[in-house]
């Protein structure tokens, strides 16, 4: 399974626009979640760096998409100041996505 995952790999990160079955459902629905969806941009533009790398293991992107969710949307701190942080944290690592 590791090699089947590193020859994936290898051809870079899944295109939302042609993700398809688990991977487009779940491309989808951190499309809703976020809003982010830019109808010019396509939907590219809402699906990060990370999920499309996730995306080549649809069960592990499923797993891992809906653990942030569940993360992000429980406890005493608020969704949105979750987000800030995450965004400051990504920022500060150098993150693009």
């Amino acid at each position: 399974m590791a090699v089947q995952l590193k020859n994936r790999l290898k051809n870079g990160p899944v295109d939302p626009e042609r993700a398809t079955g688990k991977v487009r459902e779940v491309f989808d629905d951190i499309l809703r979640v976020r809003g982010v969806v830019d109808k010019d941009k396509g939907i590219a533009s809402g699906i990060n760096i990370l999920w499309t790398t996730y995306g080549h293991s649809p069960t592990t992107l499923e797993r891992n998409w809906y653990c942030n969710e569940k993360v992000m949307r429980s406890g005493n701190v608020p969704y949105n100041m979750k987000q800030s942080i995450a965004i400051v944290v990504a920022t500060a690592w150098g993150c693009d996505g």
